[in-house]
């Protein structure tokens, strides 16, 4: 086949014009791909430094509300008088210890100093109205001794713990938020709050007002 007829059969097979246009669009094709993904890739980068600046912000306003909601501990101890206490007697109540008890007891797992010991559970009871019997059970008291050093925690699910005193109100103390009642005499400080439907009272006798406390806050934490 001569040269002349073999370039008549390419143009007729491959036509040069065609193969040129193809071969253009086959690169402007190329080239918007890159184009595409070089802004796709942009607008990811865009959108992750937007969304990391989002989170960052959101965090940052996190901590700030939670400084703001935590509540410091305001503590108020308010002063009362020893005339007031009144005889025991005055008490419809009958008071057992666990060994005369039909009630086995276990003593509340607080922070109580380690220089006191647990000596005695008590268990409280009142009259019961119909058969004129003590076997209703109003308060539990865990009382602790140490050489100079007591503190009796008495605590109950049926109402405000009974007392041989009336102690007048004050102002509250607020004890990682709860409202705590506490006052003192000369030897006794004394603390009465209401905890999870739980009402406790917390008498102690030659306790610093922190070792006072940390039985208090054992209790809410």
């Amino acid at each position: 086949m001569k040269k002349y007829d073999v370039y008549q059969v390419f143009d007729s097979k491959f036509n040069k014009d065609d193969m040129y246009q193809n071969i253009m669009n086959k690169l402007k094709m190329k080239k918007r791909k890159q184009i595409v993904i070089k802004y796709s890739f942009a607008c990811i980068l865009l959108i992750l430094i937007v969304s990391g600046l989002f989170i960052s912000k959101n965090m940052f306003c996190d901590k700030e509300v939670d400084k703001q909601d935590v509540v410091k501990d305001k503590i108020y101890i308010n002063e009362i008088d020893n005339t007031m206490y009144d005889d025991v007697s005055n008490l419809d109540v009958l008071v057992l210890d666990t060994s005369h008890s039909t009630y086995a007891m276990k003593p509340l797992s607080i922070q109580i100093p380690s220089d006191l010991k647990l000596d005695t559970i008590y268990i409280v009871y009142v009259r019961n109205e119909q058969t004129g019997k003590y076997d209703i059970v109003h308060d539990i008291i865990d009382s602790y001794i140490g050489d100079d050093k007591r503190v009796n925690v008495a605590y109950s699910s049926v109402g405000k713990v009974l007392r041989d005193m009336d102690i007048p109100k004050g102002n509250l103390s607020i004890i990682e938020g709860i409202e705590v009642m506490i006052s003192k005499d000369e030897q006794r400080l004394i603390g009465q709050f209401k905890y999870q439907s739980v009402y406790y009272d917390i008498e102690s006798f030659g306790l610093t007002i922190d070792e006072f406390l940390n039985i208090i806050k054992s209790i809410i934490e």
